[in-house]
C-alpha cells in the first residue's frame, strides 16, 4: 500500500512537472511567434538620416591604399525622420544638434576602373544630440557588411550599395514606436543599415589611394532587421533550458 501511494504521488507530481514545462514551451513558442510576426509587420518603415550639402572643410572620405578600408569623419548628420509608416510620428523629423558621422569599413577586396569595393567589418558611428528627445551621445553603432565606392563623373564620387548593421538609442527608436530591445528586454534591438554619400575627388588612380577635397549630401537609411528564425529559436531554446534549469532547482 505505501509503495502504491508512493508510485500515485511521484505520477501526480511528475505530471505537474511535465505541465509546467509544457507551459513554458508554449508561452515562449507563442512569444517568438508574436516577435517574428511584429518584425515582419515593420519590415518596410525606415529611419532615414540626413547629410546636408553643406559640409565643413574638414570633413573627408580617403583610401590609404593596399589592404586598408575606407575611411570617413567630420560628416554632419543634421536630422532623423522616420518614413514608410512608423507606427508613431510618421514623417515628423527631429533635428540632430552636432551630428557627426564617422566610419570605416573593412579591408578593400578588389576594383574595377570605376569602383572600389571593401569587405565586411570595421566601425559606423553616428554621435550627437537630438534636444526634442532629451538625448546625447551614441545614437547609432554597427559595423560593415560591405561597401562600394562607385565614380558617377570626371570628379565625381559615391558611397553606394554599403551595407551594415547596427543598434541604435532605444529613446530615438521608442519615439517611432520600433523596435528597441530584444525579447529579452536587455539586448537592443539590431538594424540594417546603408547610406549613399557623394564627394569629389582630385587626381586618382583606378583601385588606388584617394581623399576627398570635398564632400556633398547623401543620406543614411535604416530599417529593422528581423533576427533569422534559427536565432530566434536558439535563443527560445536557450530560455526553456533556463526555465527548467531554475524549475528543477525549486523542485
Amino acid at each position: 500500500m505505501a509503495i502504491s501511494r508512493r508510485l500515485k504521488v511521484s505520477i501526480v507530481k511528475g505530471g505537474k512537472v511535465i505541465m509546467r514545462r509544457l507551459a513554458i514551451v508554449s508561452s515562449l513558442v507563442l512569444a517568438l511567434l508574436g516577435f517574428m510576426s511584429i518584425g515582419s509587420a515593420k519590415a518596410d518603415v525606415e529611419l532615414d538620416f540626413t547629410i546636408p550639402g553643406q559640409q565643413p572643410t574638414n570633413a573627408f572620405i580617403s583610401y590609404a591604399g593596399g589592404t586598408v578600408g575606407l575611411v570617413g569623419d567630420h560628416i554632419v548628420v543634421s536630422d532623423v525622420e522616420g518614413i514608410g509608416g512608423t507606427p508613431l510620428n510618421d514623417e515628423v523629423t527631429l533635428p540632430i544638434t552636432s551630428g557627426v558621422l564617422t566610419f570605416n569599413t573593412g579591408a578593400f577586396t578588389g576594383y574595377s576602373p570605376n569602383e572600389w569595393d571593401f569587405g565586411a567589418g570595421g566601425t559606423i558611428t553616428l554621435t550627437g544630440s537630438i534636444p526634442s528627445l532629451g538625448i546625447s551621445g551614441i545614437l547609432m553603432s554597427g559595423t560593415f557588411d560591405s561597401a562600394e565606392v562607385f565614380k558617377l563623373g570626371n570628379t565625381k564620387f559615391a558611397i553606394a550599395g554599403s551595407l551594415f548593421y547596427d543598434t541604435k538609442n532605444p529613446v530615438l527608436t521608442a519615439y517611432y514606436d520600433l523596435p528597441s530591445y530584444m525579447p529579452d528586454g536587455h539586448t537592443l534591438y539590431p538594424y540594417l543599415g546603408s547610406f549613399n554619400i557623394s564627394f569629389n575627388l582630385g587626381s586618382y588612380t583606378p583601385g588606388g589611394a584617394f581623399s576627398s577635397s570635398g564632400v556633398q549630401s547623401g543620406d543614411i537609411k535604416n530599417d529593422p532587421a528581423v533576427p533569422e528564425p534559427a536565432t530566434l529559436l536558439l535563443w527560445g531554446a536557450g530560455l526553456v533550458g533556463l526555465g527548467i534549469v531554475r524549475y528543477r532547482k525549486k523542485v
